[in-house]
């Protein structure tokens, strides 16, 4: 499937340092969540979850398109620690054929499900 959004994108001149980055709380939708004991947790409303970073792979592929470099992966979920991030992306975004990149598996349910519930 080709990413048209690609190239809208180009020509508006948005790139992954203009977003923020950061997994996003889904229920104040103000701070960004922070990875500690296995978790991703809110200070802003205390809201925990193991999966939230799937929600914020999702809309990576849906704006720049199913290939991650590993190197962007750190940044857009904030994560510091490689095997950590490593078992983050084990299921959402499996290791392709090339060294460092990442293929993002398509998940166009949860971004309907995650989006339903913030813009009820």
């Amino acid at each position: 499937m080709r990413n048209t959004n690609r190239h809208w994108l180009e020509r508006q001149k948005i790139t992954l340092d203009s977003l923020r980055l950061g997994v996003t709380c889904p229920t104040c939708r103000n701070c960004p969540l922070v990875w500690q004991e296995r978790k991703w947790h809110c200070d802003g409303c205390e809201f925990t979850s193991r999966d939230a970073h799937e929600v914020t792979l999702q809309e990576y592929a849906v704006l720049f398109g199913n290939k991650l470099d590993t190197r962007v992966a750190y940044q857009l979920l904030g994560v510091k620690d490689k095997y950590v991030l490593y078992r983050l992306l084990e299921k959402s975004a499996p290791k392709s054929n090339v060294r460092g990149k990442r293929q993002i598996i398509e998940n166009r349910d949860l971004l309907r499900a995650y989006f339903g519930r913030v813009y009820k």
